[in-house]
């Protein structure tokens, strides 16, 4: 009934229905038969199985947080066995005639071969893609094919293993909350125990069982410390958490950037954007870079956050509003030098956005210039979508971006 009313409300428009089926059926062979009885055009199988609930080993609690009780559908290799099953119930029932697309778990040749050989005329990836640099997602589907095409001939091939990593990606640590500091009303500097090397251009997530999770970027990686800005929900939880209290964390995520070849660097950062300078300007500092860093602020009371932390590594400039909202920019554009020094900002979207633009009307070019993008990204591993700019996913490719590089790819982003 559902492939009808689709198909009815469309009237003479004609485009392709392929219904992507679900496994958590008792005879999907059945329902297959259905669907294109109503009218579809092909199938797609198969969704997520499931709904269940995913326990996280150390604080054996759901990761999710829903109406469902934390339960969700499950994707990915553990799947495999049941989505080849399906596919080889589907053909058998609707014929050699209906187009079939066969997903579920699909992460090597031997898989893409298996899924031909069960019925399927296209195979789909979808989960492994998270086990795979962005940069690499098209030297991995070639390898695919090839693999593929080689088993069905009967020869071993798995040249796409070496694209596919292993190594766990969402994994969470137990870490425990030594200090915090309050910084007026809004601004929290929490410090956890144990350490966690990163580079610039990289971050975590930070995940509270039964509230959520939220990605933020790291200040400090030993002591491990972030700069939470009070926000939403999660954010007000974090503020809520007292000495000895534990908070878990995934990643890394993203990636380090390439520094330009310019002597000079000049920072700026606003609200919680404070948190990304003292590692990038540990990274400057090291490759010989002269830096100066302004950070504008709203509130006084935040005129010491990370301070000591940035002074460490050249003169600190903190701007604060005085009733002109981002006026730490008109200082920065004020005295910019256009030759020989390069830009990194740091903070909301609107804030980098006008800031890169005053800057090229000064003419300064966009190559020399850099933008922090913490885009509201919800996995980490490149399958939301939510970080893209451009064709880039920042957390393949990291946070920072050239601005040269958006207003050629996304400049829709900054507005």
């Amino acid at each position: 009934a559902y492939v009808a009313a689709i198909r009815e409300a469309l009237g003479e428009c004609r485009p392709l229905i392929f219904p992507k089926l679900t496994p958590n059926v008792t005879n999907i062979g059945a329902i297959a038969q259905e669907v294109m009885a109503a009218g579809a055009d092909g199938l797609v199988a198969i969704n997520t199985v499931g709904p269940e609930v995913h326990i996280e080993p150390i604080s054996g609690l759901p990761i999710l947080q829903n109406s469902l009780g934390g339960a969700g559908g499950k994707s990915g290799k553990w799947i495999y066995q049941e989505a080849l099953k399906a596919v080889k119930a589907i053909r058998q029932a609707v014929g050699e005639e209906v187009p079939l697309i066969g997903m579920g778990g699909v992460s090597n040749g031997r898989d893409v071969a298996e899924m031909v050989l069960a019925g399927s005329d296209l195979v789909g990836i979808g989960s492994a893609f998270a086990k795979v640099h962005q940069r690499e997602w098209p030297a991995y589907a070639e390898a695919l094919v090839d693999d593929a095409s080689a088993i069905l001939r009967g020869e071993e091939r798995n040249n796409s293993a070496k694209y596919y990593s292993l190594k766990p990606s969402m994994e969470y640590k137990e870490r425990k909350v030594i200090e915090r500091q309050e910084f007026g009303s809004d601004t929290l500097v929490v410090t956890l125990e144990g350490n966690w090397p990163f580079e610039a251009g990289e971050y975590v997530f930070l995940w509270i069982p039964g509230v959520g999770e939220k990605p933020f970027s790291i200040a400090i990686d030993s002591p491990l410390t972030f700069v939470i800005k009070l926000k939403g929900a999660f954010t007000k939880a974090l503020f809520n958490l007292k000495v000895g209290d534990s908070l878990f964390i995934r990643g890394l995520y993203g990636e380090p950037f390439t520094l330009p070849s310019y002597p000079k660097a000049t920072l700026v950062a606003g609200g919680s954007g404070v948190a990304v300078v003292p590692p990038l300007a540990k990274r400057l500092t090291k490759e010989g870079v002269t830096l100066q860093t302004f950070v504008g602020i709203s509130d006084e009371n935040q005129r010491d956050v990370l301070r000591d932390e940035i002074e460490k590594y050249g003169p600190l400039n903190i701007v604060a509003d005085q009733g002109e909202v981002g006026r730490v920019l008109s200082e920065v554009v004020r005295g910019a030098e256009v030759e020989g020094c390069s830009y990194y900002f740091i903070g909301p979207t609107p804030f980098m956005g006008r800031g890169a633009k005053e800057l090229v009307e000064r003419g300064v070019s966009p190559r020399a210039i850099f933008l922090s993008l913490e885009l509201p990204t919800l996995c980490g591993v490149g399958l939301c979508g939510q970080c893209s700019c451009g064709e880039r996913l920042t957390c393949q490719y990291g946070t920072f971006v050239s601005y040269h590089y958006v207003l050629e790819n996304d400049e829709e982003l900054l507005r």
